[in-house]
Parts: structure tokens; C-alpha cells; sequence
């Protein structure tokens, strides 16, 4: 059979459903012989072919289709009839199939113990009929059927075909499979055989197309391959692959489930993904299941246990198949946090199991608070790895304390559960706990050796007599400021103190009545003697806050030394206790500042006021009325020296005595003007290209001092801007920032002398320059709101450039040609402007297309000429096109584009300029009388434009 016959062989094979669609085989016993019973495919539809035989069929292997033909003339009856004998011996064919073809129509019949045969035909007409019997070479024939119904005599004569060796092994998966019935079937007949116990085979067959069926118990009939084409040589080899009936097992796998102690497991599912059966197992944990041949997966799952995926390999029975199931781990942890062996186990975790309910999975929170038994604190900032067992199978969870020594795991079942809790200087210790809820509250109590434990002590005293202890203060031990307490101690009478605790890096918040709360670290990695001071808490004036001289004035020309100076020439009292432990009555005093050389009040000023009680300092900070008034508030009575200052001005100090305030109520302080200095501060701007040149000082602030900088006069002139101050000596610090400009900060020093300082203020600016052969336009939008900072559409050809102010932001910059606003953008590019220099280029074409176009008119008369030049594209700017001219003597005028050129001249290489030409369509068009031209393709040309952020000078 050629290879045509055999793909469709392939193709009708691929067709049926299975192999019973076209055939039902019998194994006959030896000697060997197939019988074929022909069944119409079930929902196949075979090709519609011609009734040529009366008893026909579909040609599903294609026979002989390249040699077989008919030309039908219309419908008929004719009978065919005669002998066959086999040409070799001349003994009658008899009781053998005879197949009669002709293209895809197949008819057939059987001969009787003579060998005659009979077989009716349909169609009239002449073709080349195929005769063919098994073991037999075929007959081609060429017959004329007449359209007169009757019948036809044709004897045949067939030659007995060749016969070759055909031999291999069956098997499957690699493995030899040993009495397999064996089947090689055509449409006419077939050969049979049986393999050996080692699965060899060996058969002798004539040369042809046929179908392999096998019988095993447990496989397909179908094996791989399916077919075999025999062509004239021997096949040695040829080895059948079984498939798997999953249909059909013929093996079981059996054995025991046990859990992690070893212990049967009951009620297990057992499942075959592979046959899709399922058992379960027994009270002893046995199990059977049947398997198919060969590779099996089965699946082990319970209610308890983590499902187990196992896949067996049968060649045959298999039993003690024992699988152990590890239970499902109770905590939501990671998956590392399981497998654990024995040799890592905790000691005492072998007697230490949960008894946990797997049957209604959810989400359990266990939290609670680490605790130390000796000495009793919260376990702060440690961590913990808490152990269980369920049924053999151990987990673990790794919990971690907070500063407040609180501790959180979360569990998916509820139970009765055993904890083992190690750390490593903690030493071990046990929780039993029963999780009934979804939220259940520990504690978990724990201990360690007393190398873990440190000492602190010493004396708590008062800030400004060390000799002065403070019994009775309050020491709470927390991780930080802030943080919660961990443990509280209270020291003695005579203000001695002791802490034991857990090494580690504390803080410690110790108060007292009548003292300011303080916070001291506590690095407890050791023992330690340290002693504490608390500074008494009498805030004399309402708004004060504690001052330190050794942190300076902060006021310039003032210096601490002095202001302490002036305060401690009176000492300043209060009467009774302090105020923080008795009950008392405010007493409000209006200040009038004055300058005392032209006796007027000094409005809208800031000021500071320095007060000292029992040596603890304190700082008032406000501002005067737009009358100089200021009311302060003393929380008690007494008499206190207070030292007024500001930037311009100081005061040595005023007595106050609030028993008898009211009677002088309100209290003038005359201010002396400090020696004072002229700053002339100058803001450049470079580029001037803000708001007429002017810079705002609305953003220039100063700092360095607790007061601030007064402006003075102010001016405005040409790129620059003038501010004066009038200040002591002293280094100012100044900061400028408004959006439109970079943000920038200087210092000042007067030393002596008036000073003139100009600091360069620069503009957020774009300098853009641009090299084009077209006209454009662009617009500069935010990259946020959308909103149009700047815009021209009537930028000029050729090269400039032009500055452009903006705002810090990010942008994005369209360019247009030929300043079409409304048409879309011939280039889009991004940029940001901060505090970074950068350049950023975008480049669009201003010319493109390509093409050539000649023509060539002799003149006779006027005639206008159209010639078009196409563009590959849109919306190009068109800047000149070349045009060769050759004129001969007595042509007429030359127009081109709106120009008269004399005749009787060539124009050679001549470039005419076609300015402010905007091409939005596809081409265009030249008016030309009789001339010879031709428009070669204009270089391709680039607009450049360059956007520049400068931060130094333009140049």
C-alpha cells in the first residue's frame, strides 16, 4: 500500500470512536484465522461516495486508490459473476472474502466451496476495478458495465502473495508482558497469535495495511502502535506498548495507616485518582483497594491528618503498602515550623500530648503576658519557641514579646492543649491551657537563672541640693519612653533605691510629689550603683517651661551668664509649699514695655522672660499687644526677679512682689535699646525673569534664635530686592523659599559693624533653544492638574531661544509645528524642576517623505501642468523642494507656485522656496507651463529643542 493509503488508514482510524466502531474480532483458535464483522460507526458519517455495489461500504483504509477508477453513464444492474482459483495450483478459492474496490467504494462477497463468486453493480460505465483476496496479490481490471441491466462473466485468477516476518516483544511501561493475545487484522482477514510467557511474538504476513488488537486482562485492546504496514521486507522489532484498562483492574494494592506513635489509624479514605475508587480503612487501619498495571496514585486522607499523595508501581499484588500520617498542625504557622525530630525535641515532650478537636476548623487567638516569677516584671523584647505533640506528630510556633512583654499566637482548632515553652535563658517550663473560645487570655509564667539577673541601686536626690534625698519616688522600669511599665519600685525614707531585673536596655521614669517627672536610660548588662536627681517642679508663671543656662539664651547679644547674673541678685521666693501639692490662687500682672529713651510702648514685639525659683530656671516666651501690653499669670504668690529681653532690646531685671503686685498694676518695664548694627540684605535675582524682576520676601524667615528676626524698611528695584534689620551682633540664619524659586539658607554675622550681604536667589527657569527650519509652538502643562503654566504658539524658524519662568513641579512640554495650537503634538517629552540641575532634549522631524516625479511636456499652446508630490505622511512642515528646469528657446512663461521665470533660460538644481507652507493633506500640487522637471527627495531634516534648568549665571 503506498503512503497515501496509509495516512488515510491513520485518518480513519482517528475518526472511529474506538475500534469496535468499524469492526467486532473473534479470536478463533489455531490455526489462525480473523473474521471480520463490518458495523456502520456510530455518529461518524462516512464521505458520500457513489452506490457502485449493491452490498458496499466505506473504503476506510483507502485501497488502492491511485490505481483504481470509474467514469459512471447512470444508474444500472448489472450482476458480475464467475470463479476464482488460485493461480499457482488451480485449486478453487474456496469460502474465502472477496473485496471488489473502486475508489472509496468497497463491495464484497464470499465465495462457496467451488470458488465461484457473485456481486451486483449499480452504475454503468468503464473504470479499473481492484480484486482482492487475502494472502492473495490483487487483480486490477479495466470492465465495461453496460446500461443494460444483466449480467457480466469474469473469472480470477490471483497469484499467492509473499509472505515476511513480523516479530517483537509485548509490554508496557518497560516491563514484558507475557501471554497476550495477539490479532492483525485487514478488511479481509487477519493473522493471530499469542505471545510467550517472556512476551515475544513472531508472525508471517503478506505485504499489506493492518490493524493491531490485543487481549489481556487489565489492558486496551488497542496497544502502541495500533497499525502496521508490511511493505515487502522483514519487521523485526516491532514491540506492542499495552495500555492500561483502568476500566478493568486485575491487581490490588493492600497494607496498614498508622499515625506518628505508631498507633492504626481508622476510618482513613484511601483513594485511586488513577481508577477513581475509594475505600477506607478499618478499626486495625487495613485497607484494600484495586490498582491497575503499572504506575497508580493513591491519596490518604482524614478529618485529623495531613493528606499523604503516594504513588505505587504494580506489576503485580501488592501488600503491606503501610503508610504513616502525621496529624494536621493545630498552630497558623509557617510551614518550617513542623517536622520536627526527636533529637531537637524539648526534654519532657515525649508524655507532653494535646488532645485537639480537628472537626471544626477556625481562626483561635492565644495571647497573653510573659512574666517573670523572680523578681516579678513583664518579659520584654524576648523570644520563646512553645512546643506540642498531637498523636505522635510535634509542632512548634515561635512567639516574640513586645516592650510590654505581651505574646500572641493564633491556633486553627480548639482543645485541650500541653505547651512546652523554651527559650534560651529561660529556663523550661510547662502550660496546660483548654482553648474554648476564639479569644483566650494566658499568662505565661516564667523563670531563669540568677546569671540573667542584674542589680542597679543607689539614691534618688533633689536637683539643686544633692544633699537633699527624695524618699517615696515612684521607679517604673519600661522598655522606652512611652512604652508600658514592666515592674515598679518606690525608694526608701532617706531615698535610697534597688532594682533587680532581666538584663537588658531599659528606661526608667522616676517621680516624685513636688518634682518633675524624668526619664533616665538604663543599659542593665551589669550590676550597678548610680544615683538620680529630680528638679522640684516650681513652675512659678503659667506658659514657662524649664531653662538650662548651659543651652544658652538663645537671644543674640545676651548671654546666659548675664541673665543668671541679673536673676540672682535678689532671690526670688514662693510662699507656702509648691504648687504642685496644695491648692492655690493665680495671680494675673500686665507688663508695659517701654523703650525707655523715647518713652513710647513697644507693639507687636516678641520677648522672652527668665525667672528663677529655688535655682530651678525657667522661660516664658510670647508677645506684646499692638499696645506693648502683656499679661502674665503667676500660678503662686511670692517675690521673684524677672529678666526681660528682647532681640533690640534688654532689662537688668524687675522685682516682683505678689502680695502687694495690685497696688502698681499694671507694672511698666522699660526696655534700654541694645548697640544695634545695620543689615542690608540683598536678594539677586540673576534672570529677572519673575514678576517684573521683583522677589517676595513673604518667605524669608530667619532662625538660629527662640526670637525672631524684625524686618525693617524694604525695596524693590531692577532683578533684586532690599531688606534691612536693624540687630545686636550676632550669626543670623536665613531661609528663603517661595515656588518660584530654589530654596535656599544662609548665614549672617555681625561682628562689630554694619554689614551688606547679597545672596543669588535663583528662579525655577527653562532655557529653551531650538534650531528648526519651521515655524512652531508649544505649551507647558502640569504633569498633576493638567494646568497650562506657559505658552506660545509663535515660536520663529531658525536658531534662538527664549526663558520661560515656572514653579518647582513635574511638566510636560508639547511642541506644535507651524504654530497649529489645535493640532495634535509633534513631539510630547516630561521634566521636572527641584533643586538638581538638568538638560533634556526633544527632537521632531520638520520634513519627510520621499518619491520622485519627472514629466516631460513639449508645448504647443498654454497648458497647466499639475504634478503631484506625495507624502508618506501628515502634518510636515514643507521647506523647500528641488526643481531641475531646462527651457528651450521660444517657450512661453514659466509659473511655478505664484512666480514668473523668463523663458529661454535653464534653471538647473534650482531650489524653490515654498515659505509658510503647512502640508495637512497627502499632496500637493505645482502650476507649470511646458517644461521639463524633475523633484528628487528632499533630505530628511530634525528640530532640535533643548530644555535647560540653570542654577548658576546664564551665560
Amino acid at each position: 500500500m503506498n503512503a497515501k493509503s496509509i495516512a488515510l488508514l491513520i485518518v480513519g482510524m482517528m475518526i472511529i470512536s474506538s475500534v469496535f466502531v468499524f469492526f467486532h474480532v473473534d479470536y478463533p483458535a489455531n490455526p489462525a484465522k480473523l473474521v471480520l464483522h463490518f458495523q456502520p460507526p456510530k455518529n461518524v458519517k462516512p464521505p458520500k461516495i457513489p452506490q457502485m455495489f449493491q452490498n458496499q461500504t466505506f473504503n476506510y483504509p483507502g485501497m488502492y486508490l491511485n490505481q483504481t477508477s470509474f467514469t459512471s453513464t447512470g444508474n444500472t444492474t448489472v450482476v458480475l459473476e464467475g470463479y476464482a482459483h488460485n493461480a499457482s495450483s488451480g485449486a478453487p478459492l474456496a469460502n474465502q472474502k472477496l473485496g471488489v474496490i473502486v475508489q472509496l467504494a468497497f463491495g464484497s462477497t464470499t465465495t462457496n466451496s467451488k470458488g465461484y463468486y457473485r456481486i451486483t453493480l449499480l452504475q454503468s460505465g468503464t473504470g479499473v476495478f481492484a480484486f482482492s483476496m487475502f494472502q492473495f496479490n490483487p487483480l486490477f481490471l479495466r470492465l465495461f458495465v453496460s446500461s443494460t441491466p444483466g449480467t457480466m462473466w469474469k473469472n480470477l485468477s490471483f497469484s499467492p502473495a509473499e509472505k515476511f516476518s513480523v516479530s517483537g516483544i509485548t509490554e508496557s511501561h518497560g516491563k514484558n508482558v507475557g501471554n497476550v493475545k495477539i490479532s492483525m487484522a485487514t478488511l479481509l482477514g487477519g493473522y493471530s497469535t499469542t505471545s510467550s510467557s517472556t512476551g515475544s511474538y513472531s508472525l508471517s504476513m503478506v505485504n499489506d495495511t493492518y490493524l493491531i488488537l490485543v487481549n489481556k486482562s487489565g489492558f486496551s485492546p488497542l496497544p502502541i502502535p495500533s497499525a502496521i504496514n508490511v511493505t515487502g521486507s522483514p519487521i523485526q522489532n516491532y514491540n506492542l506498548d499495552l495500555q492500561v484498562n483502568k476500566s478493568a483492574p486485575a491487581y490490588y494494592i493492600s497494607g496498614y495507616v498508622f499515625n506518628d506513635l505508631k498507633k492504626p489509624i481508622g476510618n482513613i479514605e484511601v483513594d485511586s485518582t488513577t481508577l477513581n475508587t475509594k475505600v477506607y480503612t478499618n478499626a486495625e487501619g487495613y485497607y484494600n483497594i484495586t490498582a491497575a498495571f503499572y504506575l497508580n496514585t493513591l491519596v490518604f486522607s482524614g478529618t485529623s491528618y495531613n493528606t499523604l499523595q503516594q504513588t505505587v508501581t504494580v506489576f503485580k499484588n501488592i501488600t503491606n503498602n503501610n503508610v504513616t500520617l502525621s496529624s494536621k498542625n493545630p498552630f497558623i504557622a509557617p510551614p518550617q515550623n513542623t517536622g520536627i525530630t526527636n533529637k531537637s525535641l524539648p526534654v519532657g515532650m515525649s508524655n507532653n500530648s494535646s488532645a485537639v478537636n480537628y472537626a471544626n476548623p477556625t481562626f483561635i487567638n492565644l495571647s497573653g503576658q510573659v512574666l517573670l516569677y523572680s523578681p516579678p516584671m513583664l518579659v520584654p523584647n524576648s523570644q520563646f519557641l512553645i512546643y506540642t505533640s498531637v498523636n505522635g506528630t510535634y509542632f512548634y510556633d515561635r512567639i516574640t514579646t513586645d516592650i510590654a512583654g505581651n505574646y500572641a499566637i493564633n491556633t486553627s482548632y480548639y482543645g485541650n492543649y500541653n505547651f512546652t515553652i523554651v527559650s534560651s535563658i529561660f529556663n523550661q517550663t510547662y502550660k496546660n491551657t483548654q482553648l474554648i473560645g476564639t479569644t483566650n487570655h494566658v499568662p505565661i509564667y516564667v523563670n531563669t537563672t540568677p546569671s540573667h539577673i542584674f542589680n542597679a541601686g543607689g539614691k534618688i536626690q533633689n536637683s539643686l541640693n544633692n544633699s537633699l534625698s527624695i524618699g517615696g519616688a515612684t521607679i517604673n522600669l519600661t522598655g522606652g519612653i512611652g512604652s508600658p511599665t514592666l515592674a515598679s519600685f518606690t525608694s526608701q525614707p532617706n531615698g535610697n533605691y534597688s532594682i533587680s531585673a532581666l538584663g537588658g536596655n531599659y528606661s526608667l521614669n522616676i517621680s516624685a510629689p513636688g518634682y518633675i517627672s524624668h526619664n533616665y536610660p538604663l543599659n542593665l548588662n551589669r550590676n550597678l550603683t548610680h544615683n538620680y536627681s529630680l528638679t522640684p517642679d516650681f513652675n512659678p508663671v503659667k506658659g514657662a517651661v524649664v531653662w538650662s543656662p548651659s543651652n544658652g539664651s538663645g537671644i543674640p547679644g545676651a548671654s546666659s551668664g548675664n541673665i543668671t547674673k541679673q536673676i540672682n541678685s535678689t532671690q526670688s521666693r514662693y510662699n507656702g509649699v509648691p504648687p504642685s501639692t496644695t491648692n492655690y490662687t493665680p495671680f494675673t500682672l500686665t507688663l508695659k514695655f517701654v523703650n525707655m529713651s523715647n518713652k513710647k510702648t513697644i507693639n507687636n514685639t516678641a520677648f522672652a522672660i527668665y525667672i528663677e525659683v529655688d535655682g530651678a530656671y525657667f522661660r516664658l516666651n510670647d508677645t506684646t499687644n499692638n499696645t506693648g501690653d502683656y499679661n502674665i499669670t503667676f500660678n503662686y504668690g511670692g517675690t521673684f526677679i524677672i529678666v526681660p529681653e528682647m532681640i533690640q532690646y534688654y532689662n537688668p531685671g524687675i522685682y516682683v512682689n505678689t502680695s502687694n503686685a495690685s497696688s502698681h498694676n499694671p507694672l511698666t518695664v522699660n526696655m534700654s535699646l541694645l548697640h544695634l548694627y545695620r543689615l542690608n540684605l540683598t536678594l539677586s535675582n540673576t534672570y529677572g525673569v519673575y514678576n517684573g524682576s521683583k522677589i517676595p520676601l513673604d518667605n524669608l524667615t530667619s532662625y538660629g534664635y527662640i526670637l525672631p528676626i524684625v524686618l525693617g524698611s524694604n525695596y524693590s528695584g531692577q532683578n533684586y530686592t532690599l531688606a534691612n534689620y536693624s540687630v545686636p551682633n550676632g550669626t543670623y540664619g536665613f531661609n528663603y523659599t517661595d515656588v518660584h524659586f530654589v530654596s535656599k539658607q544662609f548665614p549672617v554675622n555681625i561682628t562689630g559693624k554694619n554689614n551688606s550681604t547679597t545672596v543669588h536667589i535663583v528662579p525655577y527657569i527653562l532655557n529653551l533653544t531650538w534650531n528648526t527650519s519651521a515655524s512652531w509652538g508649544y505649551n507647558i502643562s502640569s504633569s498633576n492638574t493638567g494646568k497650562i503654566y506657559s505658552k506660545n504658539m509663535n515660536m520663529p524658524a531658525n536658531a534662538s531661544h527664549a526663558l520661560i519662568s515656572l514653579t518647582a513641579g513635574s511638566f510636560i512640554l508639547k511642541t506644535y509645528l507651524n504654530n497649529y495650537s489645535s493640532s495634535t503634538p509633534v513631539n510630547s517629552s516630561s521634566f521636572t524642576l527641584d533643586t538638581k540641575n538638568f538638560s533634556n532634549n526633544s527632537n521632531f522631524a520638520t520634513i519627510n517623505g520621499s518619491g520622485n516625479f519627472s514629466s516631460t511636456y513639449h508645448w504647443a499652446s498654454s497648458h497647466i501642468l499639475y504634478a503631484n508630490y506625495t507624502f508618506s505622511s501628515s502634518n510636515w512642515y514643507i521647506n523647500k523642494i528641488k526643481i531641475n528646469l531646462n527651457l528651450t528657446k521660444g517657450d512661453t512663461t514659466l509659473y511655478i507656485d505664484g512666480l514668473n521665470y523668463t523663458s529661454n533660460e535653464t534653471y538647473s538644481n534650482y531650489y524653490f522656496n515654498f515659505t509658510k507652507f503647512f502640508l495637512s493633506a497627502s499632496t500637493t500640487s505645482l502650476s507649470i507651463t511646458s517644461y521639463n522637471y524633475v523633484l528628487p527627495s528632499p533630505p530628511p531634516s530634525t528640530a532640535n529643542i533643548t530644555i535647560t534648568y540653570y542654577t548658576t549665571t546664564l551665560k
